[in-house]
């Protein structure tokens, strides 16, 4: 069962709404329609909230594992902070993939056990990207590598690894997520899909969005405090986003 399908599990065991677990988690309603569809996952507060306003166990909600609602043997020693630590050491010990947009989300990376290496790809992290105004791109030199699932990511060719900087793109992208992009030239290609688009002012992260009535194409921020950024002459298409990568 996914985060989405426990959403909806927990709703109608519950008989809530939308409207009203929206209200609970401070977020609008449409978008507990994104976590339901598996597009958008939540924060660890955000979460928490739904547990403490409707008594549901955390580590189900985080896992799937053990009941829905929290038990009467559960000490109250268990404070939230304390079941927080237990629920990120079992994360730890498995990878838990939502699927956005057909774009696979992966969470918590664990390091591979090199009994399984051959299982995972490790890729190493490009440089950074920005989640805002377009930053000149900056080398990762690091020599750390990712480990990603070939069961989730089929191949890494013609793949880049960028970890983001900026909140343009919030709630769908957050600051230091590492997001894979497949390389592509062609615009046409990558109409609705998140981009990185290099101009004069250097690489960013965007939703590229054509208007075929006026033979346009904007650059669209999920944060609305962004502005549109106009394709034109300057723009160059680097590549479209494929995988998401977060740690909590």
């Amino acid at each position: 069962m996914t985060f989405g399908e426990r959403i909806i599990a927990m709703r109608k065991a519950k008989n809530i709404s939308q409207t009203a677990l929206a209200k609970v988690m401070g977020i609008t309603q449409p978008t507990i329609h994104e976590y339901e569809r598996d597009r958008v996952s939540p924060s660890i507060q955000a979460i928490q909230n739904i547990s403490q306003a409707y008594n549901v166990n955390l580590h189900w909600l985080l896992t799937g594992d053990g009941e829905m609602d929290i038990s009467g043997n559960i000490r109250k020693a268990d404070n939230y902070e304390e079941l927080e630590q237990k629920i990120e050491r079992t994360i730890e010990k498995k990878m838990a993939t939502y699927f956005k947009s057909g774009m696979p989300m992966l969470t918590s990376p664990q390091k591979p056990n090199y009994e399984e290496i051959n299982d995972y790809w490790m890729l190493h992290i490009k440089g950074e990207i920005a989640c805002g105004a377009p930053i000149e791109f900056l080398e990762d030199t690091s020599e750390r590598l990712i480990p990603v699932s070939k069961r989730i990511l089929q191949s890494p060719n013609d793949c880049d690894i960028l970890r983001v900087n900026g909140d343009s793109m919030n709630p769908d992208i957050e600051h230091s997520d590492l997001v894979v992009l497949r390389r592509e030239t062609d615009w046409m290609n990558c109409n609705n899909k998140i981009v990185a688009v290099r101009n004069s002012d250097g690489l960013t992260l965007k939703k590229l969005v054509h208007d075929e009535r006026k033979r346009s194409a904007l650059l669209i921020a999920s944060n609305k405090k962004y502005l549109p950024i106009m394709v034109d002459d300057s723009c160059e298409l680097c590549g479209y986003l494929i995988l998401l990568i977060r740690y909590f």
